[in-house]
């Protein structure tokens, strides 16, 4: 089973070094303690659990903090994330965990290639190649209008590609 340690948010659950939760203490149900509490994968990745507090409520908590809280400590400041090593947000060993900054896990998000920006985000709709060649063919025009109607975006986003303030990575 591996050595539980117990989850200092919520004293009725443990978790172990390789991100299994258990219930440590009785509720209604006659199961033998402890016993493995069910996971699931998080619209955004992440594996969670639903956990029954004191008062009979609910909550949900990310296990790769829980593991955090539990086997190192509290974040060092409470600006402070918890961060995959290996940018897999389900492998939630705790070799694999540290608390990070906002700013290191944005910079860990551009080295494992799992940052949304680009064509990656959900509302591009441009191509890394299309920001390329917007560049090439902007070359000495005052406006961006015909760019704008031949890309299908608006001459706001053509300036912005010109500029560098988005597609800065192309």
């Amino acid at each position: 089973m591996g050595d539980i340690k117990t989850y200092p948010l919520n004293p009725d659950y443990g978790v172990t070094a390789d991100g299994r939760v258990f219930r440590l203490s009785p509720i209604q149900r006659r199961k033998p303690l402890p016993y493995e509490v069910r996971t699931f994968v998080s619209v955004h990745g992440y594996v969670v659990v639903n956990l029954r507090n004191a008062d009979g409520s609910r909550s949900q908590h990310r296990v790769n903090r829980m593991v955090l809280y539990a086997h190192v400590g509290p974040p060092p400041t409470p600006e402070h994330q918890s961060a995959h090593n290996d940018g897999n947000r389900q492998n939630n060993h705790v070799d694999n965990l540290r608390w990070a900054t906002s700013k290191d896990n944005h910079a860990d998000r551009a080295l494992h290639g799992t940052h949304n920006r680009g064509e990656r985000h959900a509302m591009a709709k441009l191509t890394a190649n299309d920001a390329d060649q917007i560049r090439r063919m902007w070359k000495g025009r005052g406006s961006g209008r015909a760019l704008a109607r031949q890309f299908n975006v608006s001459e706001t986003t053509i300036s912005a590609i010109k500029n560098g303030k988005i597609w800065a990575h192309v």
